[in-house]
């Protein structure tokens, strides 16, 4: 009998928060932040258009919002498209945005290099990127590989239209993008942008690492090192 009386104690309380959480949400823009879920049933609701849902909220907020995750997932995480916002952090107040441990852990897969770098690190990869990017040569070749991606692309857009194929317009693109940054970067040609070639090991690997650092994002992290 004692325990049911406290679970009629607890009732009115956790009522009484629905309700509040209900019509605060009725009134902003942002995803309604749920008890224990957070925001999260919004991405799962739109998981085929994250990218869509993301860019209206971010229209209705004046370009910037706070995710609330789950409770238990320590994902909160602050959106931005406000160049000034992009300016503030990445470049007048840098030292002031370290990403910390708990990044590192996120995003082990891409080693030590500028994305998991902090501070002076950070600045001599930008030093060495910046003058790379910079070089007479490497914009001639840029230039070129853009040229003959571009040729390569429309030359599949036209036999696809000539056959009536129908085909992954998005998909298409990835490959044309995976092929540009291949060549830019390594100067390898994967070959992989034909309609009918077999897919690119690298490029599945790629899109499986993206996987799983979402996915570490969502899940605790005893859950995702057990995976592990």
């Amino acid at each position: 009998m004692e325990i049911l009386a406290y679970l009629r104690f607890l009732i009115l309380p956790v009522a009484l928060l629905f309700v509040v959480l209900f019509y605060s949400s009725k009134n902003t823009k942002l995803p309604r932040n749920w008890p224990l879920l957070g925001m999260l049933p919004a991405i799962v609701s739109n998981s085929d258009r994250l990218l869509d849902k993301r860019t209206e909220i971010l229209e209705s907020n004046g370009g910037t919002f706070l995710f609330k995750g789950p409770w238990f997932a320590n994902m909160n995480i602050l959106f931005t498209c406000n160049p000034a916002n992009v300016h503030h952090i990445m470049s007048e107040n840098l030292s002031a945005y370290a990403k910390g441990a708990e990044w590192e852990k996120n995003f082990d897969v891409f080693g030590g290099t500028i994305l998991n770098s902090d501070f002076e690190q950070w600045k001599n990869h930008r030093f060495f990127i910046r003058g790379f990017l910079s070089h007479q040569r490497f914009q001639q070749l840029m230039s070129k590989i853009f040229q003959d991606s571009m040729g390569e692309l429309i030359q599949t857009l036209d036999r696809l239209s000539s056959q009536e194929v129908p085909v992954d317009f998005q998909h298409l693109l990835s490959k044309h993008m995976f092929h540009i940054a291949c060549r830019m970067a390594t100067g390898y040609d994967p070959s992989c942008f034909g309609i009918d070639s077999h897919e690119s090991r690298f490029s599945d690997a790629i899109s499986d690492a993206f996987e799983a650092i979402f996915a570490r994002h969502l899940l605790p992290e005893s859950v995702w090192r057990l995976q592990k």
